[in-house]
């Protein structure tokens, strides 16, 4: 990379890695973004909306990449055949520490809330899921997915 960060959000995007904001080695965020092209294995600097999160996380949806900040209402989304940012406003502040995109959904496990946390991404909506209260006993669980279902991960490693 051409900035050296840490806590940033990343997915890949038609074979191209998009990092996307962070923080330096002195914990300063850093707001810009850079994509690593592997067919000439190079990185290229690139502008993202400046936004002061405590953790992005992002995902690729329909040739786009999306870039959720935690504590904030806006989903950035990038669109790599414009080379444009457009905001889309959730109406709804996550604090999310495990997620996985299946087909048209984020699913995302959430501290503030309980159950499973879905956002529908063509129809900009808001669900939850039922989790059994003894597999929530550990915030420390994480999402997966599995043959186009969503996997519930122990840290043990077990599956409720």
């Amino acid at each position: 990379m051409n900035i050296p960060r840490h806590d940033f959000a990343c997915a890949v995007v038609d074979g191209l890695l998009y990092v996307v904001r962070g923080k330096d080695s002195c914990r300063e965020h850093i707001l810009s973004a850079e994509v690593y092209n592997p067919e000439t294995n190079q990185w290229s600097l690139m502008d993202c909306p400046d936004r002061h999160v405590l953790g992005d996380f992002a995902f690729s949806f329909k040739s786009k990449l999306f870039v959720v900040g935690n504590e904030s209402r806006f989903i950035d989304i990038y669109d790599p055949r414009t080379e444009t940012w457009e905001e889309l406003d959730s109406g709804k502040s996550l604090l999310v520490y495990s997620y996985t995109v299946i087909r048209n959904k984020v699913y995302f496990l959430d501290y503030n809330m309980s159950g499973l946390g879905v956002f529908d991404l063509e129809e900009n909506s808001w669900g939850s899921v039922f989790v059994p209260h003894e597999s929530r006993s550990d915030s420390w669980f994480r999402l997966g997915e599995w043959n186009n279902k969503v996997i519930l991960v122990s840290p043990l490693g077990d599956v409720p």
